[in-house]
């Protein structure tokens, strides 16, 4: 019977990650996960599957509108969702494991798989694999400040930093969000007429999402729009201003984008975007590319909560941060290094080779070996393929009398000596 093709391995593929992009991803990783723990946020795991009974409170308070969560049905007949943001498991896990009562703030990060159904597109499901940093209990500019200076340390330390662009705004607390948008509907009541057909549904829906819109005409209509920042309390005032004074002092560019609304979201109050400006390959213009959303998260903390609980998180999208490094030819940067490779001469010397090893290993020397191949011509080629410096050469004498031949690669120069004192003499030749 001939084998059916999957209409799904394409996207199957797309998650793979084979040796070379696994050893990037670690490394966009290890770049974000350093500076949170010098800032004392802690790494925490939670299940892919979430109880649709917990999710049904975020789910009231509009949070899923852009983003839908994935309903699986178990055999037993229960449906559980799939994870749809990092955040919001976290959030999650505070409530159902009591940790209201431990000192606040709490701060936490984790990365892992999420997946959601697009709400224009909700047949569909996307899957991508996110970092998220989360604080909670902190209501101060300094946790939006912190988790900023996060993510910017690390676009900085992969590279990414020159194109990198910081986009924050205020977009109002329940106090004085609804002021904002009545003036802006009462704005484009008389206008909607001549807006685009997108942007005449975003009117009636949420109107905010206008202020996105790249049509020309309808970035025209809106030059004399209302300006969010003048209907803001004097407590959101301050509120952004402390975040500013912070990312000023730090050095950290920014621009207000008064456009930035993340609607449908679990982000209010305060959100920000970092966006990579990738050059247009028509038009050599940069076009925005988003690595990295956040912000203050007060209605998710309250529907898991039940009452005020001050949240601030920012998701990753490893993903795009991953391709992005790809097509800046950084793919390879994370290669595995190989100083020194270990090869042997008789069975004698392949029985005594895995104590050895380990021996090298604890020392914090790193190794490469093939014991499965016997033919020592075979061994120091691939040696040569990895670019080993130097070779270590066991044989059936060398085994007996507990010493081993140091070659040098490039050079063929080679000694014998003791294994004793192989780790010592390892360490001062591969300094030089």
């Amino acid at each position: 019977m001939p084998r059916e093709k999957s209409s799904h391995k394409g996207e199957i593929v797309k998650i793979d990650r084979m040796p070379e992009r696994a050893r990037l991803l670690l490394r966009i990783e290890k770049a974000l996960e350093n500076p949170a723990e010098f800032y004392r946020f802690e790494r925490v795991v939670f299940p892919v599957v979430e109880h649709s009974r917990v999710y049904s409170a975020f789910a009231k308070a509009g949070l899923f509108d852009e983003r839908a969560p994935v309903v699986v049905r178990l055999r037993s007949g229960e449906e559980v969702l799939l994870r749809i943001s990092g955040l919001l498991s976290i959030l999650r896990g505070y409530e159902e494991n009591k940790m209201n009562d431990f000192p606040h703030p709490l701060k936490f990060y984790m990365e892992e798989q999420v997946f959601f159904a697009p709400a224009h597109r909700k047949e569909d499901v996307v899957e991508h694999r996110e970092w998220a940093i989360i604080m909670i209990g902190d209501e101060g500019p300094i946790a939006e400040a912190e988790i900023i200076q996060i993510f910017w340390k690390a676009f900085e330390k992969l590279g990414l930093g020159e194109r990198v662009e910081l986009c924050i705004n205020a977009v109002g607390c329940a106090l004085c969000r609804n002021g904002f948008r009545s003036a802006l509907a009462s704005y484009l009541r008389n206008r909607v007429l001549r807006l685009c057909k997108n942007c005449k549904r975003k009117a009636k829906s949420s109107n905010v999402k206008v202020l996105r819109c790249s049509d020309d005409e309808c970035r025209r209509i809106l030059e004399q729009s209302p300006q969010v920042l003048d209907f803001l309390c004097e407590i959101c005032k301050k509120h952004l201003r402390g975040i500013l004074e912070f990312l000023g002092e730090s050095k950290i560019p920014y621009s207000l984008d008064h456009s930035l609304f993340l609607e449908g979201f679990w982000y209010d109050t305060i959100v920000f975007e970092f966006v990579y400006m990738t050059p247009s390959a028509e038009s050599g213009a940069p076009a925005p590319d988003l690595l990295a959303e956040g912000g203050r998260m007060m209605r998710a903390g309250e529907a898991v909560y039940g009452k005020r609980l001050d949240v601030v998180g920012g998701s990753v999208f490893m993903d795009r941060v991953e391709q992005i490094l790809v097509d800046k030819g950084k793919l390879g940067m994370g290669a595995k290094k190989i100083d020194v490779f270990f090869a042997h001469l008789s069975d004698a010397a392949k029985k005594k080779s895995l104590p050895l090893l380990e021996d090298l290993r604890q020392g914090g020397v790193s190794v490469e070996e093939s014991l499965g191949k016997d033919s020592i011509r075979a061994q120091l080629k691939i040696a040569e393929r990895v670019s080993a410096k130097i070779a270590l050469i066991l044989g059936q004498k060398e085994a007996l009398d507990s010493t081993i031949i140091v070659r040098e690669m490039e050079s063929g120069i080679q000694e014998t000596i003791s294994q004793e004192k192989l780790i010592e003499f390892l360490k001062r030749k591969l300094k030089k």
